[in-house]
């Protein structure tokens, strides 16, 4: 009948409607699948790290860009770390097909679901920019390539066996071997050589603290360039987010930023500078010379803030001489201008390493004569067990010794133009 066929005309319709609308679905489905293998394109990457104020336009003519690396050449082994948005895993990297290159340890960043955290993604490709356009150096972790297509989204990095120098630090000092004065005066130089390189290359690290310096071999390594800047750029909303999960980060009206390690200028506006970067690298210092100890330690971060607007500074630690704590403070002036350059620096702790490692020496010789002396004379060497004896495997190649005795004498010691004495146990 007439109602019938109507009835059939309109059924087919609808039919035929609900086929295109999911022919068209799924052709954006298959378009997106498609578009999410292709890697992504970094020269317009960087030309929106530019808009962002990410990095200068400058730095983004040099055009190094990241290596892409194929999926299947990365195994996942397990989680060695975990942020708000993703996890830090230990990898096996196998590119022996494509480039005969032999499988080799790496370290796996990954954005745990990038359709629910766009502005993670977007950190992550920056981070992966920045470290591209810093290039290669001995005292930064080195970028090892990146994988865009598909998902997860993956940051390939040099994976340093020692973790980090903070629990490093914290670690030797809880089994009662406390890294010696001459090792932390060389990890001190070796920070500031990555710092050296970093400003160079007009980048701002904006977060230098132990917690981001990793270990590899005994090297100390400056990580986490997801902060980094060309100019002093403000925070993206992802990382704020992520930095205030973790109590060495404040929350003010301004944002999120490392207060015990931030310089005051920097506080009050949020924008770093070169400046601001060489406060931070004196906090790292004080938690050298305190084997990891929290900086201002026993003081809120409201208290800190208060303190450092207000003039105040970083007390002088225990193992700390006149001399060192004077360039302490110089990397705490309040006038921007006149703070050290990491060049200076770099060149003060090794200078400082030099006379340290003489001083060492000359220590541990004037030990091996007076128990040679003694020995000679028939009696018992260990009468001079208050002298420090040398540790092995330090830094260079020789013995390091402590500079100070077991029974609190003072010892003197020329690099610091002051006399220390060991921390009490």
């Amino acid at each position: 009948t007439k109602s019938q066929r109507t009835t059939t005309i309109t059924a087919g319709a609808a039919g035929g409607a609900i086929i295109l609308i999911l022919a068209i679905i799924g052709a954006i489905k298959y378009r997106q699948h498609v578009l999410s293998l292709r890697p992504v394109d970094f020269e317009t990457q960087f030309a929106l790290m530019v808009s962002m104020g990410l990095i200068e336009p400058e730095q983004a003519k040099v055009k190094l860009y990241p290596r892409e690396i194929r999926r299947r050449d990365l195994t996942l082994v397990k989680v060695i770390g975990s942020g708000a948005f993703g996890e830090v895993y230990k990898a096996q990297l196998d590119e022996s097909e494509r480039r005969n290159t032999p499988e080799y340890t790496v370290a796996a960043k990954t954005v745990l679901d990038a359709k629910a955290s766009p502005e993670a993604t977007q950190a992550m490709l920056a981070e992966a920019g920045v470290m591209a356009a810093v290039g290669s150096h001995p005292n930064l972790v080195s970028l090892i390539g990146v994988i865009t297509r598909g998902d997860p989204m993956v940051l390939v990095l040099q994976f340093c066996a020692q973790g980090e120098l903070l629990g490093h630090l914290k670690k030797a000092a809880a089994e009662g071997e406390p890294i010696s004065l001459l090792d932390k005066m060389q990890m001190a130089r070796e920070i500031s050589q990555g710092m050296v390189h970093l400003s160079k290359e007009h980048f701002i690290h904006r977060d230098l603290a132990c917690r981001n310096i990793l270990l590899s071999d005994g090297m100390c390594k400056i990580a986490d360039f997801g902060l980094s800047r060309g100019g002093g750029g403000e925070s993206s909303a992802a990382e704020e987010d992520d930095a205030a999960t973790h109590e060495d980060y404040y929350k003010s009206s301004a944002g999120v930023f490392p207060v015990r390690w931030t310089a005051p200028e920097a506080m009050e506006t949020l924008r770093f500078t070169p400046a601001s970067d060489v406060w931070s690298f004196g906090i790292v210092v004080i938690e050298l010379l305190t084997d990891g100890a929290s900086p201002y330690f026993g003081m809120s971060n409201p208290d800190v803030m208060k303190l450092t607007l207000s003039g105040g500074r970083h007390a002088k630690p225990p193992l700390c001489s006149n001399k060192l704590y004077d360039t302490l403070l110089q990397c705490w002036d309040e006038d921007i201008t006149k703070r050290p350059t990491f060049s200076f620096l770099c060149d003060a702790f090794k200078e400082m390493y030099t006379v340290s490692s003489k001083s060492a020496d000359a220590n541990a010789a004037r030990v091996e004569a007076a128990t040679n002396d003694k020995l000679k004379r028939g009696e018992a060497a260990n009468e001079y067990s208050s002298f420090d004896a040398p540790e092995q495997g330090s830094a260079g190649g020789s013995s390091a010794v402590n500079f100070g005795r077991e029974d609190g004498q003072v010892v003197h010691n020329p690099l610091f133009d002051a006399a220390v004495v060991n921390a009490p146990s």
